[in-house]
């Protein structure tokens, strides 16, 4: 009877990944413990273990400013997960807000993002719920800004313009006379907290090829680049002492400049045109960047070559090295730009994965042993950059 009882609740986890686990209109969610046992081989190479488990389109991954909770979105909902790898359901939400991206600010309070309402909330972490607050619509992208508690967010002014405003308590206050021509769709903010990379979309045009970099301090904007060659921008930007690093589709460029439709390409310092990077190979696929908070080193998820299966690389940006920070056998590693993130320390790095589906079956298991079978958030340690040279 327990058996059979455990076949229909894996049936039924599995038909809820099935009929998608993109957005399902749930008005409660349930979390299910993470699996025990860290030595368990998880897909992704030794020393990986799982930070969450069960159903539910999970992203977004935010460490807090010490590294012991994490934060996500799942199907909507802005998650809050304590004690880090601890094991057990230790975990709040808020109630479905649309929730896509999700950031921590230094007070230890969140930020999230509802991209499709263009809705801005601020999260109180404080009591047994997590109560969040809209306080702005119209708002395209956001960032925090390092060690301060506010956020520097993008503003849709009609469709040929943009413009920035900063957050003060819980509210956003324009940047007097800024326009950012066209519409933005990502900001970032460089590791020392002094530049905000735009990337925007021109007037007409639905996809981001222009790059702008905002001084927060002196309140200018510059124009980085305007990309030719029909390269598209994927993601956010990303300051480093090597220059702007981003990631970008392009159906149009030719062959011999771009052999993936994705590629990640860096603007040189004092420089307006735009070079595949050679550190990572001509061939390489990337999908996702983010850089390390001192700056010394890049993420990367991509793919060696197109048919290659895909894995979290960081770029140790002094040495121009590249090295593989998971060895993927059988899982996949969602792309999302913004599904990956650097813990504090810089001593490891969340991603969002799952096991690679290949139809409906029942497992005569228990639910929480379907790990794989679901995206969920997996830290993956890396050596120290000293170990590595």
């Amino acid at each position: 009877m327990l058996a059979r009882l455990g076949a229909c609740l894996a049936a039924l986890l599995l038909a809820l990944l099935v009929s998608g686990c993109s957005h399902p209109a749930a008005r409660e969610i349930s979390m299910l413990p993470i699996p025990a046992g860290e030595g368990q081989d998880l897909g992704l190479g030794p020393g990986v273990r799982p930070l969450s488990s069960g159903p539910g389109y999970k992203g977004s991954p935010a460490w807090s400013s010490d590294g012991s909770r994490m934060a996500f979105t799942m199907d909507g909902y802005a998650i809050e997960q304590e004690d880090v790898g601890a094991g057990r359901e230790s975990w709040r939400s808020t109630k479905d807000i649309g929730a896509r991206q999700v950031e921590w600010l230094s007070g230890g309070s969140l930020v999230a993002l509802d991209p499709e309402d263009k809705a801005l909330y601020f999260i109180d972490a404080r009591g047994d719920a997590l109560q969040a607050r809209k306080i702005s619509e119209r708002v395209l992208a956001f960032s925090p800004l390092p060690g301060r508690g506010s956020v520097i967010a993008a503003l849709e002014r009609g469709p040929s313009r943009s413009t920035l405003a900063l957050s003060l308590g819980e509210r956003l206050v324009t940047y007097a006379g800024v326009r950012v021509p066209g519409r933005i769709s990502s900001v970032s903010v460089s590791p020392d907290g002094r530049l905000a990379l735009l990337a925007s979309a021109p007037p007409g045009e639905t996809a981001a090829s222009d790059i702008y970099a905002f001084d927060l301090q002196s309140r200018t904007l510059e124009k980085v680049a305007g990309l030719t060659n029909g390269l598209l921008v994927l993601g956010a930007p990303q300051w480093t002492a090597r220059g702007v690093y981003f990631v970008a589709k392009s159906e149009a460029a030719p062959k011999r400049e771009s052999p993936g439709l994705y590629g990640l390409y860096r603007i040189p310092p004092g420089k307006n045109r735009p070079e595949l990077d050679p550190d990572v190979g001509r061939d390489f696929a990337a999908s996702g960047i983010q850089i390390s908070p001192d700056g010394s080193r890049l993420a990367v998820i991509g793919r060696l070559h197109p048919n290659s299966p895909a894995n979290l690389y960081v770029l140790d940006l002094a040495t121009g090295e590249l090295r593989a920070a998971t060895k993927n056998e059988g899982m996949e590693i969602k792309p999302g730009p913004g599904d990956l993130a650097w813990n504090p320390d810089g001593e490891s790095i969340a991603i969002v994965a799952r096991g690679v589906f290949s139809g409906p079956r029942v497992e005569d298991v228990p639910a929480e042993a379907l790990l794989r079978e679901f995206y969920n958030l997996y830290e993956v340690p890396l050596p120290t950059p000293e170990a590595g040279r």
